[in-house]
């Protein structure tokens, strides 16, 4: 259940992530770094 919720989240932060360099004008540096923990199910 949670890894689900983790790869529907993922994709909107992926998306919007991609687009924080062009938000900015390329002036600012925007190092991300995402971690998560998942079991098996």
């Amino acid at each position: 259940m949670f890894m689900d919720f983790v790869m529907v989240s993922m994709d909107q932060i992926a998306n919007q992530a991609a687009k924080m360099k062009y938000m900015f004008g390329g002036k600012a540096k925007l190092p991300l770094t995402i971690t998560t923990t998942g079991e098996p199910d």
